[in-house]
């Protein structure tokens, strides 16, 4: 198993712990319709072992994206892939070609 199969398993399952812990958390009510000077009092002196590792879950979750980030990055056959450019010739467009559009356009 790769490098990068083994990140992105520990990827997933850190999104879906994160996911829960901040859906466990009990709100502060700093939504849209609230009193932010309460709200900021509220939260000010918590920091529970929920708040904890949401921090915790979430450092290691950038740093496993900026870590899978760098590897694809660094892997040379997936840049040539994307870099790829097929030749193509250009069309060319003569004054017979512009006529005859003109002519169509025209009919209709």
């Amino acid at each position: 198993m790769s490098y990068l199969k083994l990140l992105l398993a520990i990827h997933v399952m850190v999104t879906i712990f994160l996911i829960g812990l901040v859906l466990i958390q009990k709100s502060s009510g700093g939504g849209f319709g609230s009193n932010p000077t309460s709200s900021v009092m509220n939260v000010r002196g918590r920091a529970n072992f929920l708040t904890r590792a949401t921090a915790v879950l979430a450092a290691i979750f950038l740093g496993n994206s900026l870590l899978m980030a760098i590897i694809t990055s660094n892997d040379n056959r997936a840049r040539k892939k994307l870099l790829e450019v097929e030749n193509v010739p250009p069309v060319k467009v003569t004054d017979k070609d512009l006529e005859q559009k003109k002519t169509t356009d025209n009919a209709k």
